[in-house]
This record gives structure tokens, sequence and C-alpha cells, in this order.
């Protein structure tokens, strides 16, 4: 919903900070693809049963930015 100088000064500095954390790198590209196949796996799991997609969704994605920031990344397991 931004426009204008501010949309601009913030996109310049998210692409910046991206292209730092190796953003387009083919490394980079694996990892996530990575995650995401474990959150196809992890939907898989429940064999067609309701659940809040938010939470896996929102688990794979902090444990790719965790990944990013710490080089560490989480099991299943400790996401709990």
């Amino acid at each position: 919903m931004a426009s204008g100088e501010p949309w601009r000064e913030h996109r310049r500095f998210t692409l910046g900070t991206l292209k730092d954390f190796g953003m387009a790198k083919t490394r980079l590209d694996a990892t996530i693809q990575e995650q995401a196949a474990l959150m196809v796996d992890e939907i898989g799991l429940l064999n067609g049963e309701p659940f809040d997609h938010k939470d896996v969704i929102c688990t794979h994605v902090a444990n790719e930015i965790c990944s990013m920031l710490f080089r560490r990344k989480f099991s299943n397991e400790e996401n709990g």
C-alpha cells in the first residue's frame, strides 16, 4: 500500500539485505527448496486431516530465516 519514495527506500533496503543473505544464489535456493519439501512431507503425514496451515508455514519459514541468520536449522522434533 506504500508508494513513492518511502516504497522505493523500503524496496531498496529489502533487496539489498536479501542479496547480502544470498538471495538468488544457488545455495540459498537449494535450502529453500529443501525446507519446502520438508513442509510438503509434514503436510502429507496429516493424511488429509484438517490442520492450521499458518502453523506449518510459519514453522518452516521461521526455520529458514533461523538458518540464514544463525547458521542452524531445527529438526521437526525441536519445532514442537
